[in-house]
């Protein structure tokens, strides 16, 4: 998909004898990894491919910490590489200090021309990218470890690769299960608000919402007015969710063997920490359980409380996987009391991979016409 901008510019005099200085663009390819950023020695455009929505990607602006390369035609003793100061500026064989801070290369080419116009009789200038700064970017709202950050840009043989907001997102260890993907925000330093809707990315593979960053960027990321369990699973895999090797805490509270806090260690296996394994890791559920009823309760990074309301009935019955709602860090799962005794749904529970473990004893008492009334282990 392109994403043409230029990257490089000369503006030689219309009747200079020598051959028009090359104009370097910049081409983006959005992908899931980056934004590739290709060099070329020749004035063209990037064709772009009709069916593509995604919009043109702004050009580059210089900043301090990036590096440059001045290409002065035929003047080899002024074609050199520099470095932008923290000050923005570079400071030029013969002209001294130029501003460049915040000026595309082909506005920098511009300006740089204007500065050796009396000392060159016709100054073919061109400005080029050789090794662009590191983004700072700022995340926020529903993701794990938010706060500011620093991102490489990488630059190869074949062009330089932009990060994207998904990289960004990944850097800042993942975004909460509370996520509402569908509303991104990206603040962007004189453009405004950039709207994003990553779940079109996660269900539509729609790449042009993997968008590339720049310098100065934040990224927000609020928080859903309700979860959907069945999207659950989904959030959870994105290549931009929490690493799914770490243990979480949550607590179990109710008709469970043993509630209280309660730990969920990563599965060999690479399952997701679910419902029904938080159960396992609290000694099983109770027959006295009410499992259409199982309320999970989970704190946003506003400080609200969000109730999920889960019917794990319908698992053992239906096989709605569902339900089987995927937990994160901090999570607390509510198992009530049946108010009525129900024998299919004892027959269930007894079977489910929840239910208490089989090869451990238990406690009963049998009272009236036995031969030994009183208590027993089972």
């Amino acid at each position: 998909m392109g994403y043409p901008s230029m990257v490089g510019a000369s503006n030689p005099k219309p009747n200079s004898i020598v051959k028009p200085a090359t104009s370097i663009f910049l081409s983006g390819l959005l992908v899931l990894t980056g934004t590739q950023v290709s060099f070329a020695q020749t004035r063209r455009r990037v064709t772009q491919t009709t069916t593509t929505r995604c919009p043109q990607a702004e050009p580059y602006t210089l900043g301090a910490g990036d590096r440059i390369q001045l290409d002065v035609f035929n003047v080899p003793e002024y074609t050199r590489e520099y470095q932008v100061l923290p000050d923005g500026t570079v400071n030029l064989a013969l002209v001294g200090r130029v501003s460049v801070a915040g000026l595309t290369l082909e506005q920098a080419s511009n300006v740089v021309r204007a500065r050796y116009a009396p000392f060159l009789r016709r100054p073919i200038i061109t400005v080029i990218l050789v090794s662009p700064r590191p983004l700072n970017v700022a995340v926020s709202g529903e993701i794990t470890r938010p706060g500011s950050y620093s991102i490489s840009i990488v630059a190869g043989g074949s062009g330089i690769q932009f990060p994207t907001i998904t990289q960004a997102l990944t850097q800042a260890g993942g975004i909460t299960q509370s996520a509402d993907l569908q509303r991104v925000q990206v603040q962007r330093p004189g453009r405004g608000t950039i709207a994003v809707n990553l779940l079109s990315l996660l269900q539509r593979g729609d790449q042009c919402q993997n968008i590339a960053l720049r310098d100065g960027d934040s990224i927000f990321i609020p928080t859903a007015a309700s979860i959907n369990p069945a999207a659950a699973s989904q959030l959870a895999t994105a290549s931009f969710a929490p690493a799914g090797n770490q243990p979480i805490n949550i607590v179990v509270v109710g008709e469970v063997t043993r509630p209280g806090p309660q730990i969920v260690q990563p599965d060999a296996t690479g399952a997701l920490p679910t419902i029904s394994r938080a159960l396992q890791v609290a000694g099983g559920i109770r027959q006295s359980a009410d499992i259409s009823r199982i309320q999970v309760r989970r704190g946003t990074r506003g400080g609200r409380q969000q109730a999920i309301s889960v019917n794990l009935q319908r698992l053992l019955q239906n096989g709605d996987r569902s339900q089987d709602l995927v937990l994160q860090q901090g999570d607390t799962i509510l198992v009530p009391t049946a108010t009525t005794a129900n024998r299919n749904q004892a027959l269930d529970l007894a079977a489910a991979s929840f239910a208490p473990s089989t090869n451990q004893p238990i406690n009963v008492a049998v009272v009236g016409e036995v031969t030994r009334p009183g208590p027993q282990v089972v």
